[in-house]
């Protein structure tokens, strides 16, 4: 009996056949979830390292341009208050704030001022050095009284633009924020632009005794030294670190200008950049932005999620995305920055700073795609040799694949990730550990990753078994740590290493993702060394300001910088009393080991540099700093001091210039080689120009001693002068008066009339010339000689005054109203003085057809100045002739219609500059005329007005 036949498909659908496949089936399945699993960890892995190393980039950005700001922004407070504590720029404020206020000089007149032509021709070469469009300098009412500019002149248009001057004249010394000009300002290109963006460093001006009077100013480009600040760490292609103010305003320039105009945000014709000309504010999509036809207003649009945070004082890192105001997702890290008033964010578009996770997530969906289909096939395997063939040969393939994708992977990530067994033996070393270290796959891989340390860490791991070094490697297993490693040519890299482990079967494997660190280093050694450098300007700044020598200052100087660049040896080297083409060794020292410097010391006593000879006299020959990095290989400095103590290297020197002359050199001297550094170099440029002030100091305190003797002898003299005129000059006057009156009583019957009048007019002539006397003794009287100053009442004095105007008043039927005044400090002569001689004008100056009216009152103009006005409805005045009425024997009318010698109102001026006030004439022809005082106040007046009416 034949076998029966058994089809392909029965064959196939047997119960071994579905036993086989069943279990295939199971072992695929549980293969699948253990490499879903494993894929997981490894991306789960990398996307944690890669957030962490995002967001440790995104800090330190974010805190480097932080200190670059705070550092910039100190050092401009620093710059600003050097200069308004200058005796030079303080002196010649104060002197046109005080002009001002006295009225002496006019709002118009300032550009003519030789005040400002000293500050100009002092300040120009400061703006131009350091990139300033200028300065300005204010009074105490806000009025721009002195600048490089000729526009801001007498305006006070500042400080309803921004609040740097109220607050620098309460005593701060702060750089404001960007605001659009208040006058036409020339860009970086020289073009003059209205609404220009400008921003200023302020600090308060103080009199002599210590008072605000003013502020000084210098006035900033934020489109350059602001911006610049924020461009320093940008990252990658769409990085962009940012300032911002509380309403989300950009104070900075945008990396993204081009893209703003292209998406319509900008008007290019009116905003050629985007500070103050675009806010924080979400506006949707790109997409959504170009598909408006009317877009709305910017300020309708909700500010972003970075700068809603921000402006409510919060600082803060979003690594999931955000949308920005430009439109695009990024990532960002924000702070804001309370004692400036203004925040800074950085931001990297979400597409460039997670690509590596995007490609890697793709080539695990490929991956796993892939190992399905390959699943699949290896079901169908077993049904037939060939079919089973070709399988196990795509299998086999997509093996490989998936190995290499993998090796991809590690290959392209951004930091060096390698993988050893327990026993510490590489298994793997990708692209990025290879740029790190210098090796290649074939010459690292199968060693001992100990190779990768330095050889501290070598003896250490080394040391221990292999159970302890596991061990060691298991504790460092979840935590990010700082080691040292080396690469392939013995360089020293620091590095933070971050460990995982994973288990293949029964084998424990360990991934180490390192990351250089190198840069970061870098980094901060800057910020503490431009922290230094700071703290050392300010310092030399104190010193300078407190000593009273050069020698005192340049000791604390010297004291300073040995302290900061930890040199052994400094020394002053000063100009030579008999020869400025030579120097003279000083007894200034700061020493750190006198006895191992005692012979290089006692060969610099008394030595002379003369022009090129040694490290001073190359100094004084060139002008500029000097520095040596060893001695040994320059023969030619090997001056003879140097061969008794062989220990010196390296030399340092710089001058101290005061114009263009060179008052003194100092020199530091170390005992190892050293490196020059152009930073260190530039701050004791600095530093020597506050010396240099110390020497202007002490030369203008010289000049002004010697002046303020002369001007004593001058004020001897002047005195002397006026008791001959008091003594000498009035005795020949007084005999011709009665010897004339005596001949015109005796022989006034007997002359004709021609040779009367004759007499006549040398009667008065002889009566105008005593009295022309009396008015100057008067007025001399009052500049010259001590009163003893009290605190009047002027309600008591005043009123005993026009008590004594009483018959004159009746004569004329004139009256006099006068209202509560004040109390004043003055003397007694002075108040008696002025006021009978305002009185006496409006009495002279009555008009002819009403009855003469003068009113005397008062009112509070602040808290320490009170206005007094005298007022009467007289003939008046034309008021072209307002400043003319107070100099010296000027006259408005003929003698014969009204007499005087026209010294009563200069008289008044005199009396009311010395109390410290001011005095203006304001008058109308026909109408009457009006006096206006204003004295300083020392006590409050009292609130209740009462009359006085004199008759």
């Amino acid at each position: 009996m034949p076998t029966p036949a058994y089809s392909s498909k029965e064959s196939f659908n047997s119960p071994k056949m579905d036993t086989f496949l069943s279990g295939s089936i199971k072992w695929i399945v549980v293969g699948l979830i253990m490499l879903i699993l494993f894929g997981w960890l490894g991306i789960s892995t990398v996307s944690f390292q890669m957030k962490d190393r995002l967001r440790e980039e995104l800090n330190t950005v974010l805190k480097a341009n932080v200190e670059a700001i705070k550092l910039w922004m100190e050092q401009q407070k620093i710059n600003v208050n050097n200069w308004a504590q200058t005796p030079e720029v303080s002196k010649n404020i104060v002197s046109l704030s005080k002009k001002l206020q006295s009225g002496q000089l006019l709002p118009e007149d300032l550009l003519y001022s030789p005040e400002l032509a000293t500050l100009r021709a002092l300040l120009r070469p400061i703006c131009e050095h350091y990139g300033f469009i200028g300065f300005v300098a204010f009074d105490s009412s806000g009025m721009q009284v002195a600048a490089l500019l000729d526009d801001p002149l007498g305006q006070s248009e500042l400080m309803k633009r921004s609040d740097f001057f109220a607050r620098s004249l309460q005593g701060e010394t702060l750089v404001s924020l960007p605001f659009r000009g208040e006058v036409p300002l020339p860009d970086s290109k020289g073009q003059w632009r209205l609404k220009w963006p400008t921003m200023f460093s302020s600090a308060p001006v103080r009199d002599e005794s210590g008072k605000i009077v003013g502020v000084f100013s210098f006035r900033i480009r934020p489109e350059k030294e602001f911006t610049r600040f924020l461009e320093i760490s940008r990252s990658g292609k769409s990085g962009e670190t940012f300032a911002f103010d509380s309403k989300g305003t950009l104070l900075s320039d945008s990396r993204f200008y081009d893209k703003l105009v292209s998406l319509k945000l900008i008007d290019p014709e009116l905003h050629p950049h985007a500070i103050l000309n675009i806010q924080l504010r979400d506006p949707g999509s790109q997409s959504s932005i170009k598909n408006r036809s009317h877009p709305r207003d910017q300020n309708e649009w909700p500010l972003t999620r970075m700068a809603a945070s921000a402006v409510l004082g919060k600082s803060g890192i979003e690594l999931d995305g955000y949308n920005s105001y430009r439109g695009t997702i990024v990532v960002g890290a924000w702070t804001w920055l309370p004692e400036y008033h203004f925040g800074i964010a950085t931001e990297l578009d979400v597409n460039e700073a997670y690509l590596p996770l995007v490609t890697l997530n793709k080539l695990f969906v490929l991956f796993m795609v892939l190992l399905c289909l390959v699943s699949l096939l290896a079901l169908n395997w077993r049904r037939s040799h060939f079919i089973e063939e070709r399988n196990r040969q795509l299998a086999e393939h997509s093996l490989k694949m998936s190995e290499l994708e993998n090796r991809s992977i590690l290959a392209n990530a951004l930091d060096p990730i390698i993988s050893v067994n327990s026993q510490g033996v590489i298994e793997t070393f990708n692209k990025a550990a290879e740029n790190c270290f210098g090796y290649n796959p074939i010459e690292i891989l199968g060693k001992s990753v100990l190779n990768l340390l330095t050889e501290n860490y070598r003896q250490r791991f080394s040391a221990n078994s292999k159970s302890n070094l596991e061990s060691i490697i298991n504790q460092l297993l979840g935590q990010t740590v700082e080691i040292t490693g080396v690469n392939k040519v013995g360089l020293v890299i620091p590095i933070e290493l971050r460990v995982s482990e994973m288990n293949l079967g029964n084998e424990k494997k360990y991934i180490g993702i390192f990351r250089d660190i190198s840069r970061q280093k870098a980094i901060d050694e800057s910020l503490m060394k431009k922290n230094s450098y700071v703290k050392l300007l300010q310092n030399v700044a104190v010193a300078s300001n407190e000593a009273k020598t050069l020698e005192g200052a340049a000791q604390s100087c010297l004291e300073y910088i040995c302290d900061t660049i930890d040199w052994p040896l400094g020394h002053l080297v000063l100009s030579s009393r008999h020869n400025l083409d030579q120097l003279e060794s000083s007894k200034i020292w700061l020493v750190r080991d006198s006895l191992t410097y005692r012979d290089f010391m006692n060969q610099s006593e008394n030595k002379i540099f003369k022009v090129g000879e040694g490290l001073p006299g190359r100094v004084l020959e060139k002008g500029s700093p000097e520095f040596v990095s060893d001695f040994s290989s320059n023969p030619q400095l090997n001056e003879i001091r140097f061969q008794s103590s062989p220990t010196i290297r390296a030399g340092l020197a710089f001058p101290v210039f005061v114009g263009k002359e060179i008052v003194a050199v100092l020199e530091f001297f170390s005992d190892q080689p050293m490196e020059c550094d152009p930073q260190f170099l530039e701050v004791l440029v600095h530093a020597s120009a506050q010396l240099g002030r110390v020497v202007e100091r002490i030369r203008s305190e010289e000049e002004l001693r010697h002046y303020a003797s002369d001007l004593e002898r001058s004020n001897q003299e002047l005195k002397d002068f006026t008791f001959v005129v008091s003594h000498d000059l009035q005795e020949p006057l007084r005999k011709i008066q009665t010897f004339g009156d005596l001949f015109y009583q005796k022989m006034k019957s007997k002359l004709d009339g021609t040779s009367l009048a004759y007499l006549e007019r040398m009667m008065d002539s002889s009566r105008r010339m005593r009295d022309f006397i009396n008015d100057f003794l008067a007025y001399t009287k009052i500049t010259s000689d001590p009163y003893e100053m009290g605190t009047l009442d002027l309600n008591e004095v005043v009123g005993l005054i026009v008590k004594t105007f009483r018959d004159q008043l009746e004569s004329v039927e004139g009256n006099i109203t006068m209202e509560s005044l004040p109390q004043v400090r003055a003397a007694s002569f002075q108040i008696d003085q002025l006021f009978k001689n305002l009185i006496g004008n409006g009495i002279k100056y009555r008009h002819p057809e009403r009855p003469l009216e003068i009113r005397i009152k008062s009112r509070n103009l602040s808290a320490e100045r009170v206005e007094i006005v005298v007022e009467d409805n007289g003939i008046g005045f034309d008021q072209r002739f307002k400043s003319r009425i107070f100099k010296p024997f000027q006259r408005l009318h003929r003698r014969k219609e009204i007499p005087g010698t026209g010294m009563g109102l200069t008289v008044c001026q005199k009396i009311v500059q010395i109390l410290g006030g001011t005095i203006r004439a304001e008058g109308i022809p026909n109408q009457g005329s009006k006096f206006i005082l204003t004295l300083p106040k020392i006590i409050e007046d009292n609130e209740e007005s009462h009359l006085y009416n004199e008759i």
